[in-house]
């Protein structure tokens, strides 16, 4: 809800602004469905937001992931152009430059970034 109500509030100000997504956390967040809660729970974030309207893959970007659960789901991530820089490319890279290079993606299509830390 709260990326997108900021949203709205930047297209009501600025209108075809374009508001990016930059997760840092250990999990992708991009669940589906919970037997236990439903659509919407603390596993759905980055999916639901995926959905919302004028919101495209480029747009988003996960930096961190360790816990990769389900290698379908990170290879369709990347596939359909959302950027991932996992624990291995932090191990590799730095932090410093994993993070630099998935914001600088996003803003290549965005003009500002939401940024979720977990």
């Amino acid at each position: 809800p709260l990326y997108g109500g900021l949203q709205r509030a930047l297209q009501a100000r600025h209108p075809g602004s374009r508001l990016g997504y930059v997760q840092i956390d250990h999990h992708f967040d991009f669940g589906d469905h919970s037997v236990l809660h439903g659509r919407h729970y603390h596993g759905s974030n980055g999916r639901r937001i995926s959905e919302l309207d004028g919101v495209e893959p480029a747009m988003m970007a996960f930096v961190g992931m360790g816990d990769i659960t389900s290698a379908r789901q990170l290879a369709g991530m990347r596939d359909s152009g959302i950027t991932v820089r996992t624990m291995m490319d932090v191990r590799a890279h730095g932090f410093s430059a994993c993070l630099a290079e998935a914001c600088q993606r996003v803003l290549q299509v965005c003009d500002r970034l939401y940024v979720s830390i977990d």
